[in-house]
């Protein structure tokens, strides 16, 4: 009996844990997607407008 609640809480903590884990990955996959969005909009934003105004004040 001993060796069988080993093994299932060994089971159930190694489920738990991948549950876990993976809600974890998905939460930091979508934190990281967001902020790197973010991040590119505001970079490639403040490029084209930078760009645009240079070029029509050149213009």
């Amino acid at each position: 009996m001993d060796s069988m609640d080993s093994n299932m809480g060994t089971e159930v903590g190694t489920e738990v844990g991948t549950e876990a884990g993976m809600v974890a990955d998905m939460v930091v996959h979508m934190g990281m997607g967001i902020d790197m969005d973010m991040e590119v909009d505001m970079e490639v934003g403040m490029e084209v407008d930078m760009d645009v105004g240079m070029d029509t004040e050149v213009g």
